[in-house]
């Protein structure tokens, strides 16, 4: 229980702790981490592209330049070689954390492990998986598979979210990183559910309309799932009302756009708005003892993977003063 962390034995042997080696150790951590990803960031950058050949066919749509090189045509230059050292760290690390995280799984239980958000337990679903989705990215570069761009684009994704686990580091982000979990795994998730309840329905009211018109003439409504899309975007208020006035819109399209910006804009944002203010507050109240919460689950993840050499007893030994071979807190 956290009750115990307020406990003034307990806090002042946390906050020796911390001070005097843990926050140095994980900052360190965060500097090499930061060091990792964007080896990997730059090996994505400049991943192995050639010109498309000229027996390629693709859509007349499609506007594609460049391919990926074949996996012997990709390690020829210097450049090339360069790149690969950084690919073989990339590797290596991800194999170095799934070594780490899955032997934490086993002894402490999924549900246990993943479900703590104070244990950081959403960030280690996305490491995990960043990790696993690096070692598929190998395989397909060793096999010449395809498939290599959506694995990278979703690997640099997770990577850089898992930056924000290392704010639990400083006292000032630490907190702050906890509303942003309970706000996308609580709030979120409930304005989602209703929010697509809206979607649809909204959306297929426009679909029936604009199914009947010139796909052209209005493209965000070309089709049923971009038209989904394209509602979307007007729910988070990403573009304009895809209404042209120089072609003739049948008035039903006036009256829905009318009803689903009552519904969207109006009632289901001001009710996330007010449920994340709601979070922000209950998590600011908790914010110290949220804190003391991370720094213990930090310290301990500190000494459980870094060597016991590391981390040099505290205290006064009880030898000294007639008190047994007990260590004591001054």
């Amino acid at each position: 229980p956290r009750k115990i962390l307020e406990l003034t034995p307990v806090q002042q042997l946390i906050n020796l702790k911390w001070n005097l080696y843990g926050k140095f150790y994980f900052r360190l951590l965060l500097l090499v981490y930061l060091l990792y990803i964007g080896t990997f960031t730059f090996c994505c950058m400049f991943r192995p592209l050639k010109d498309l050949p000229l027996n390629y066919t693709k859509a007349p749509n499609d506007a594609t330049i460049y391919i990926q090189k074949t996996l012997k045509e990709s390690y020829v230059t210097y450049e090339d070689h360069l790149r690969l050292g950084g690919e073989i760290i990339s590797v290596i690390g991800a194999i170095i954390i799934l070594l780490l995280e899955i032997p934490d799984i086993l002894r402490v239980g999924a549900k246990r492990y993943f479900g703590q958000t104070a244990l950081g337990g959403p960030f280690h679903v996305t490491l995990i998986a960043y990790a696993v989705l690096v070692v598929f990215l190998c395989v397909l570069r060793l096999t010449d598979m395809p498939g290599e761009t959506s694995l990278m684009a979703v690997c640099l994704v997770l990577g850089w979210c898992n930056v924000l686990y290392f704010a639990r580091g400083f006292e000032m982000l630490g907190p702050y990183v906890i509303v942003i979990q309970k706000i996308i795994f609580g709030d979120l998730t409930k304005f989602m559910w209703l929010s697509a309840i809206a979607l649809l329905g909204f959306s297929t009211a426009l679909w029936t309309v604009y199914m009947t018109q010139e796909p052209l003439s209005i493209p965000q409504m070309r089709s049923y799932p971009i038209t989904l899309f394209t509602v979307f975007e007007l729910t988070v208020g990403l573009i304009d009302m895809p209404v042209d006035h120089t072609v003739w819109t049948h008035p039903i399209v006036h009256v829905v756009f009318c009803c689903f910006s009552v519904v969207s804009h109006l009632l289901l944002l001001s009710l996330l708005t007010a449920m994340m203010s709601d979070t922000q507050w209950r998590v600011g109240q908790e914010r110290d003892e949220l804190w003391r919460t991370q720094v213990v689950a930090t310290i301990l993840m500190l000494e459980h993977r870094l060597p016991r050499s590391f981390w040099p007893r505290l205290g006064m030994c009880g030898l000294h003063y007639g008190l047994g071979d007990r260590w004591y807190l001054r």
